[in-house]
């Protein structure tokens, strides 16, 4: 895993523009495919916990398009206020 992860990094301090790595813990329910509507569409015991986390993976995508794509420079990839307090933001800044 630390290896896996340690060849991550690399790859995200490589790029150019600069990156970011999300870290989510302890979200219950939450997997890779959570940043989809597919739990959502489940019908489940947990429709206000996939909720929410359907809003967190929510919040990251948009504003990752509101910076990008609209210019706004007061997300929070800048701020540093997370979306949900289990996340965890990394920043890697660009380099030429």
């Amino acid at each position: 895993m630390k290896r896996q992860q340690d060849n991550q990094t690399k790859q995200l301090v490589e790029i150019s523009g600069g990156s970011y790595r999300l870290m989510l813990f302890d979200l219950p329910g939450f997997i890779h495919r959570s940043f989809t509507d597919q739990t959502l569409l489940a019908t489940s015991a947990n429709h206000e916990e996939n909720l929410h986390n359907f809003r967190v993976a929510q919040a990251y995508t948009l504003t990752f398009f509101d910076k990008y794509l609209k210019g706004d420079a007061k997300t929070i990839l800048d701020t540093g206020e997370p979306a949900d307090s289990r996340a965890g933001l990394q920043k890697f800044p660009p380099h030429s």
